[in-house]
């Protein structure tokens, strides 16, 4: 999951790998990084750290509940 945060507190999630110099926004893929490509991504978002915190912990526990069994 990569975190883009703006004024205000407004983000965006984006879950996937980074993405390389090379690929998307930061190369040849997509100029000026206005293509979201084809994973999910939330746009927009209201205090977008919340958020990736609260995403973050529950990616956590699902993983510690997964090596459990």
């Amino acid at each position: 999951m990569a975190k883009e945060e703006g004024l205000g507190g407004f983000g965006t999630l984006k879950f996937a790998q980074t993405e390389s110099m090379w690929s998307g926004r930061w190369g040849w893929g997509a100029w000026g990084g206005t293509d979201i490509g084809s994973f999910p991504t939330f746009v927009d978002v209201v205090d977008v750290q919340s958020v990736y915190r609260r995403v973050s912990g529950l990616k956590e526990s699902a993983r510690t509940a997964k090596a459990s069994f």
